[in-house]
C-alpha cells in the first residue's frame, strides 16, 4: 500500500475513534455519569484530538509534509514558527 493511501486509511480510523468518543461522552452525560457541559467532557476532548489527528493525516497525504496536530487546535499559547 502506498503512503498516501495508508494516511487516508489511518485518518478514517481516527474519525471513527472520534465518533466513538463522542458517543461515549453523550452516553455518560445522558445517564448522569458525567456532569460536564456538552462539549467539555473528557470524551469530547478525546474526540477533538482524534479529529485533529485525522485532519493532520489528510494534510500530510495532500501535501507530502507531516503536520502538527496541536497547530490545528485554537490554543493561544501554542505557536510554532511554521505557523507564522
Amino acid at each position: 500500500m502506498d503512503t498516501k493511501k495508508a494516511l487516508i486509511k489511518s485518518a478514517a480510523c481516527w474519525e471513527q475513534l472520534a465518533a466513538e468518543d463522542e458517543a461515549a461522552a453523550l452516553w455518560d452525560r445522558t445517564r448522569g455519569a458525567d456532569m460536564s457541559a456538552p462539549g467539555q467532557s473528557a470524551g469530547d476532548h478525546r474526540a477533538r484530538a482524534a479529529r485533529r489527528a485525522a485532519t493532520a493525516l489528510r494534510l500530510e497525504a495532500a501535501t507530502g509534509r507531516p503536520h502538527c496536530t496541536l497547530c490545528l487546535e485554537s490554543h493561544p499559547n501554542h505557536l510554532h514558527t511554521h505557523q507564522l
